[in-house]
């Protein structure tokens, strides 16, 4: 595998994919500061500080499109989310393969392909370059991953993720599993987006942008990020279904 230095590929992630339609008592939320601990929320109530989050108590599904994806792409994704689910206590539940592709524009609730519920969490890979939030990737990097959750207000005013998107180069020069420069450090990366963290520069952090010549391990800033947006802080109310 050619080796680049340090810096390798850009892994750029959005932190919200779209918004489902918000009812009026909904609250402002924006980026989080960087904890002391060494991570970020995507996104925090302005008023309050308390991130945006899944409901901890309930189990987030997930559908995979593998159509286009490298060898090994479904048991990447799966090693991910068992990883993210050892140091959270979120539970991911896999409801089986789809043919649904990703977009910006890809509804929260969608009736007629899941049924009266939020929509799972897709995996997607690509074979066209993805998009660059906020302009182009630097000369000497290429995006290879976006990832995010949408979020609905609940009846008590909080904001609270329903479901999210996780888009991948089909193409990228990466191998499978989880040593350094792998799908497993790619997948991982977009998975903290989904679930709430945003980008720190700590090099030995997952969320740290680049992919680097590391382990695709959760570090102690990662690690004490997704035990407070998992089972370190208490249950949610759902936010209601979008009636038409």
């Amino acid at each position: 595998m050619r080796l680049l230095g340090l810096a390798l590929l850009a892994i750029v992630a959005t932190a919200v994919i779209g918004r489902a339609a918000l009812p009026p008592q909904g609250g402002v939320t924006v980026e989080g500061p960087l904890d002391p601990r060494g991570f970020r929320f995507v996104s925090v109530d302005e008023a309050t500080g308390r991130p945006t989050r899944y409901n901890p108590c309930e189990a987030i599904h997930y559908v995979v499109n593998a159509s286009r994806a490298p060898a090994g792409g479904l048991e990447d994704v799966q090693t991910a989310l068992a990883r993210t689910a050892e140091v959270s206590g979120l539970n991911f539940v896999y409801d089986g393969p789809t043919d649904e592709v990703s977009s910006p524009e890809r509804a929260p609730y969608q009736p007629a392909r899941y049924g009266e519920k939020w929509a799972p969490v897709l995996f997607d890979w690509v074979t066209t370059p993805l998009a660059t939030p906020g302009g182009t990737a630097t000369a000497n990097t290429t995006t290879i991953g976006l990832g995010g959750s949408d979020h609905a207000f609940n009846d008590r005013g909080e904001a609270v993720f329903t479901t999210g998107t996780v888009t991948l180069d089909a193409t990228a020069d990466l191998q499978a599993g989880f040593g350094g420069q792998t799908w497993g450090q790619a997948i991982l990366h977009e998975v903290g987006h989904v679930v709430g963290l945003a980008h720190v520069d700590d090099p030995s952090s997952v969320m740290n942008p680049l992919i680097g010549v590391r382990p695709a391990l959760w570090g102690p800033g990662d690690r004490a990020g997704l035990w407070q947006l998992g089972m370190g802080s208490s249950c949610l109310v759902e936010p209601p279904l979008p009636r038409s």
